[in-house]
Formats: C-alpha cells, structure tokens, sequence
C-alpha cells in the first residue's frame, strides 16, 4: 500500500496486490483501491500515486498492471486511460445470496 500525506494527515491511499500468472508467466499487479480526498482532488495526488506504484512494480518484475472500474465511474475510467490503461477484459460477477 503507498500511502499520500500532507501536514501529517492521510490524504491518498494506493492499495495493490502482485500475484503469478500463468498468462504471462510473470507477475501482474492489481490495483484494488485508489482513494484521494475529495477537498484535494485533481491536484496530482492520484497522479503520484500511480506513477510511484507503476515505478514500483515495474521494479518488483511485473509486466501487467489492471484495475477494475465501475461502468459509470466516468471520472476514474478517464484518470487511468491518462495514465495508459487501456480497455483489454470484460471483466463478469456474479452476485451470491447469503
């Protein structure tokens, strides 16, 4: 997890988990949280998170980053193809009763 502070306080958090696949008989990534405070968005905070944690995995050997988005989440759809994400997987759940 990268972790953005500002004055002391949390304002931005990067969640990941690296995982084999078989695909590409390399390790990927999959970025599962990517949160920025709402007073301070579009001020690069996201940005940074991102480029640090595409810095780091690259590092640590992974050849694939992925994120899953919302349909309507317009906004987020736009920040990762900025930063190169592309769409490649239709990606289907299935909801299970309890």
């Amino acid at each position: 997890m990268l972790v953005a502070e500002q004055a002391g306080s949390t304002i931005g958090l990067l969640s990941y988990s690296i995982r084999p696949d078989l695909y590409h008989a390399a390790p990927t990534a999959l970025i599962e949280e990517l949160v920025v405070s709402a007073s301070i968005r579009s001020q690069g905070v996201g940005s940074a998170l991102f480029q640090a944690a595409e810095d780091y995995l690259r590092e640590a050997g992974c050849v694939e980053i992925s994120v899953s988005v919302m349909p309507d989440n317009l906004r987020a759809i736009k920040f990762y193809r900025l930063h190169g994400l592309t769409d490649e997987v239709v990606y289907l759940e299935k909801h299970l009763e309890i």
